[in-house]
């Protein structure tokens, strides 16, 4: 019997359970080497502690229960923690035996356990596998369908929004050929049967009408098993692609619309690539060159065009461009096929690639060969007002740092109706503004940029008249810089400004811009050439002081209807731009980019008595700031230009970000709201308001928000509201 006892003692010592013999009191009465290793306590320390010791605190519970039952049923099985020598915990699946005597009597239980610390992080390890899988899977835009060969689908799994043609429990079991219209269901097959033959197959595209309406879809199929397996399910990924493939069909729109606006426009635009060759070349070039675009492209513009003798410095000018000197103007001279010869003014930009390398070059220009005869005319006639001008003494005004009048010379004083500088001295300069917080908005500029040059202001006559003004002002500072005085220097443009005045009442008049380019354009040019016409007329003729005046007049005609021209290029040239890739990015202040677009504007805003309500945090969007600028620039001038009546408030609003993430703003005024019949077509090239413009404005805007992913909307309550979206761009 010896023997055996020996025996099993020694099976027990090897095995590498851990197994403990304990009395009907818990104690330990017998354990083995494992028990001692995996818990780390000598023979002495185990002897003086309970089985309770040895378990995790928040496991007593659990093992008390189990104890119970072992009484009970005799045998208990339970997965717990143990708890070794200094604390350290160890995972253990445990098996216990109750000891009884020969009349069945328990006089003691045994308890064999295993560390399954090594299972239990393994089993932790796949149920984080299955949770990234999930997140992975409840993360993809695609649907993913479990198909076989016949195209039979076992298995869908897609978010609950997807476009289903119709519901999982219609479509499970059955196979492509019976749901789908045929071709959509033979451009399946095909990716099918080619995905078990080769592994994968991916690029298949098909459309489905769905009850929403036509649906553009993308399939990729792999095999569950290596390519050529016995295994014949299949893995099918379906990707609804249709605002991409409307965004295509946006873009070729585009891009039409754009060569249609190029042809259409009478000014010339020339598109060059790095090596001077022509790329793009529009129906005003070959009009006036007598070329056509077949016979010059691709090939060096100065090889065609240019004289001999300007070659030289016509390619230097061109190598800066390449090197970036942007914006660039110029004017050279152009030999047509005919012989002639045609000066071009040419106002230059750039197109770069993503390292802000010169790609193209784009240039736009104006024949304007025969209006120089004009143009010399003009320059003589500027000299003899500038000679003038310059004989005549400019109003000086100096005050402390309180804004009191300490000196003025004679000019400010006959300009603002009084009979000497003397009276001046000591009044408060805001007396003389006809809108005294126009010198708080002055002095806020002075402060930050330390002088102002030609600032429009309205000043305040003697008589109570106002006396319109363009100032350049210098804030003096002491030694420690803090400013002390104030020196303006203006001169009187009330003649000006009323001319301006008058002329936007005549502006308001006219029919507007027709619907298309070619119309905008033909109504500025064909007064040019009447214009032109007339002065020729006169120059022939003996001239006299009224003749005098006429030409003037005649030459006003030109100078603005060439300043429409060139707007309505600039603003198809911004329309053009703005869906573009962002250029350089970076994280934008919106507070500064608002307060430089209500810098620029303070003068209207003044006069009119506009107040403007910006919220005191913008944020930052990370974004091109030129587009940021764009974007405000529009609306903000939407809402003045569109408003004339008095009391106009104008609000800016930042109101925080939205549930995806993307930043919303408001831009209103508490005008007379948007009229319903445009509310459809408000952001469509060239619809107008009441007050014309060129009706591109707004389109810029909205393709501004495209590029950064966001939606704009407009509606009237108490005025125009505009609420829309950007979002930061993540390629930053």
């Amino acid at each position: 019997m010896g023997d055996i006892l020996r025996l099993i003692d020694s099976i027990f010592e090897a095995i590498p359970d851990a197994c403990i013999v304990c009395d009907l009191e818990n104690r330990p009465t017998w354990w083995n080497r494992s028990f001692r290793n995996i818990l780390g306590y000598n023979d002495d320390e185990i002897g003086a502690l309970t089985i309770a010791d040895f378990i995790a605190p928040e496991e007593t519970r659990k093992t008390r229960d189990a104890l119970e039952a072992l009484f009970r049923e005799g045998t208990v099985v339970l997965e717990t923690v143990a708890v070794g020598k200094g604390g350290r915990r160890v995972p253990c699946e445990i098996s216990g035996t109750l000891i009884r005597d020969e009349q069945g009597k328990p006089t003691a239980y045994c308890a064999m356990g295993r560390d399954v610390s090594s299972r239990k992080k393994a089993e932790e390890a796949l149920e984080e596998s299955r949770a990234r899988l999930e997140a992975t899977l409840n993360a993809l835009p695609d649907m993913m369908f479990e198909v076989d060969r016949q195209g039979r689908i076992h298995d869908f799994r897609a978010d609950k929004d997807a476009p289903l043609l119709m519901s999982p429990g219609q479509f499970l079991g059955k196979t492509v050929d019976e749901l789908l219209p045929r071709e959509p269901a033979s451009i399946i097959m095909t990716a099918i049967q080619r995905a078990a033959q080769t592994g994968k197959y991916k690029g298949s595209v098909y459309t489905l009408e769905l009850p929403a309406g036509l649906r553009w879809f993308e399939l990729s199929v792999t095999t569950k098993g290596p390519a050529g397996s016995d295994d014949p399910r299949l893995i099918a990924l379906v990707r609804d692609i249709t605002d991409r493939q409307q965004a295509v069909r946006a873009l070729r729109d585009e891009r039409n619309f754009i060569t249609a606006v190029l042809n259409t426009a009478t000014a010339l635009v020339v598109v060059l690539d790095r090596a001077g060759r022509i790329v793009r070349f529009n129906r005003a070039c070959e009009r006036t060159t007598g070329y056509s675009f077949a016979e010059v492209k691709g090939k060096p513009f100065w090889d065609i065009f240019i004289t001999p003798e300007q070659i030289e410095s016509v390619r230097a000018k061109f190598g800066e461009l390449k090197a970036g000197a942007f914006p660039n103007a110029m004017e050279n001279y152009w030999l047509t096929k005919s012989g002639s010869l045609r000066l071009i003014s040419w106002s230059n930009t750039d197109l770069v690639d993503e390292n802000e390398v010169v790609n193209f070059i784009v240039s736009s220009g104006i024949d304007v060969t025969d209006q120089r005869a004009a143009a010399e005319a003009l320059r003589t006639s500027e000299e003899k007002y500038r000679a003038i001008f310059e004989s005549t003494r400019e109003g000086i005004i100096v005050t402390d740092h309180d804004g009191v009048i300490i000196d003025a010379n004679q000019g400010a004083a006959t300009m603002l109706g009084y009979n000497s500088q003397k009276e001046l001295a000591g009044m408060p300069v805001t007396s003389i503004y006809m809108y005294p917080e126009q010198r708080v908005s002055v002095v806020k500029e002075l402060m930050k940029k330390g002088s102002s040059e030609r600032l429009e202001l309205t000043y305040r006559k003697r008589d109570g008249s106002p006396l319109y003004v363009l100032v350049s002002l210098l804030v003096q500072r002491d030694e420690h810089g803090d400013p002390v005085r104030y020196e303006g220097i203006f001169m009187d443009i009330t003649e000006r400004k009323l001319m301006e005045d008058e002329l936007q009442k005549i502006n308001v008049e006219l029919d507007g811009y027709a619907h298309t380019v070619s119309h905008d354009l033909k109504g500025p040019l064909s007064a040019m050439a009447v214009a032109h016409e007339t002065l020729d007329d006169f120059m022939k003729r003996p001239h006299s002081e009224m003749m005098r005046e006429d030409i003037d007049e005649l030459m006003s005609i030109i100078g603005t209807n060439l300043k429409k021209s060139v707007l309505l290029i600039q603003d198809l040239l911004a329309l053009a731009e703005a869906g573009r890739e962002p250029g350089e990015l970076s994280k934008v202040s919106v507070s500064e980019v608002v307060d430089g677009v209500l810098e620029e504007r303070d003068s209207e805003i003044s006069q009119r008595g506009i107040k403007v309500e910006v919220g005191e945090d913008l944020g930052e969007v990370i974004a091109d700031r030129v587009h940021m600028y764009e974007l405000f620039s529009n609306l903000v001038d939407n809402a003045i230009a569109h408003n004339r009546r008095k009391g106009l408030v104008v609000q800016v609003m930042y109101l925080g970000k939205d549930e995806s993430g993307s930043h919303l703003y408001r831009v209103c005024d508490n005008g007379r709201g948007i009229s319903p019949q445009l509310l459809n077509t408000l952001f469509k090239p060239f619809v107008k308001g009441d007050e014309g413009g060129t009706g591109i404005g707004l389109a810029i805007v909205q393709k501004i928000i495209e590029t950064y992913d966001g939606r704009i909307q407009v509606f009237s309550n108490g005025g125009a509201v505009f609420e829309f979206t950007v979002r930061d761009r993540q390629d930053a």
